[in-house]
């Protein structure tokens, strides 16, 4: 099963019969009755090879990516021209988090995620090692006293987080290193994002809202047409400092009585008077978190060759790591602009 003989599917004739080499055994016969939307490349592992030939055609030939390895990624600083980023996360104890991190950090050489930001902390309620007992380079989590663990409840019976978050926080805004950025970000330990791609898009190269001054009070991006999701929030230092100066009409007020963190953030910055900017290429999840259709038909898996910021979620070094290599393999070809088109008919369900 060649490319020629995938063109020969195209071009059949008027009599619309399937000839040779579009007869049932072969690649082009699959491709056209059967399709490989079942077979997508998150599916494609050695260990997944049950001999059919839909498994060859699909995924040694179609996808051509069953040796996935992770790659070689170096960090770098952002030039002058561009914002800074101050990016921070926080990590619950003995949990994925902690290997997703270390992976991150070591593994992947430091050049993933919040370790490719200009200054970045990650925060826990223990002392937790970040790089290996064999490194020379001790790197330990930030201690933010208090529990992490939250109720689960609501409509959708997500965790109910407000109160970590908000001593969050407060502990990120006594950090001095905050404050010497542009922008700060808050990126879950289980969501791969490229501040390399967050630089681009924040600068305003591409033009759009991000190209134009913002308000005192700063500015937020919308991640989500139903309301900012909480895996990767993103706002300006000025946007922190509102924050910081009138917490009490937060923390005391109407944003308080939700009890998902990412609910209370995105109500307080608007009680705040935080200009909202959508941006729905910010943030790319795997299930219908923001109304899009299913990313993939793996429950997790979002197609990481979109020319998305983040992606999420992640609950394993080898998931993070395939999709680091699918995105690895499709950078970017133009300046991004803040995406705020909703989910439609038009668009395919994606924003």
């Amino acid at each position: 099963s060649t490319f020629k003989e995938w063109q020969a599917y195209f071009h059949w004739g008027k009599k619309h019969t399937c000839a040779k080499p579009c007869s049932p055994g072969k690649c082009a016969w699959i491709y056209r009755f059967e399709g490989c939307a079942d077979w997508p490349d998150w599916n494609c592992r050695d260990a997944d090879n049950d001999g059919s030939l839909i498994w060859d055609c699909c995924c040694r030939k179609h996808h051509n990516d069953t040796a996935l390895a992770a790659p070689a990624i170096t960090a770098q600083k952002a030039p002058r021209s561009l914002p800074s980023l101050f990016c921070a996360a926080l990590m619950v104890p003995r949990t994925y988090e902690v290997g997703l991190m270390r992976a991150q950090y070591a593994d992947m050489g430091g050049g993933v995620g919040i370790f490719a930001c200009d200054a970045w902390d990650i925060f826990s309620n223990e002392s937790i090692r970040i790089t290996p007992n064999s490194s020379s380079k001790a790197v330990f989590t930030k201690i933010m006293p208090g529990t992490l663990e939250a109720k689960r409840g609501g409509e959708y019976n997500t965790a109910l987080n407000t109160w970590i978050f908000v001593r969050f926080w407060d502990t990120l805004i006594e950090k001095t290193k905050v404050w010497d950025a542009d922008w700060v970000v808050k990126a879950d330990p289980d969501t791969l994002f490229f501040p390399d791609r967050l630089r681009n898009l924040l600068s305003g190269a591409g033009g759009g809202p991000l190209a134009e001054s913002g308000p005192k009070a700063g500015r937020f991006l919308n991640n989500c047409v139903v309301g900012m999701h909480g895996p990767l929030e993103v706002f300006s230092t000025e946007a922190l400092r509102s924050y910081k100066t009138r917490r009490k009409e937060c923390v005391m007020g109407r944003p308080m009585l939700h009890g998902q963190e990412d609910f209370f953030l995105r109500e307080c910055f608007e009680t705040l008077g935080v200009q909202r900017i959508d941006a729905f290429n910010l943030l790319l999840e795997g299930h219908w978190m923001c109304n899009e259709r299913p990313s993939s038909w793996h429950p997790a898996g979002p197609p990481c060759f979109s020319a998305q910021v983040g992606f999420h979620p992640f609950k394993t070094v080898d998931s993070f790591r395939h999709c680091l290599f699918e995105a690895s393999r499709h950078p970017l070809v133009g300046d991004l602009v803040p995406y705020a088109a909703p989910p439609s008919h038009e668009n395919q369900q994606h924003s």
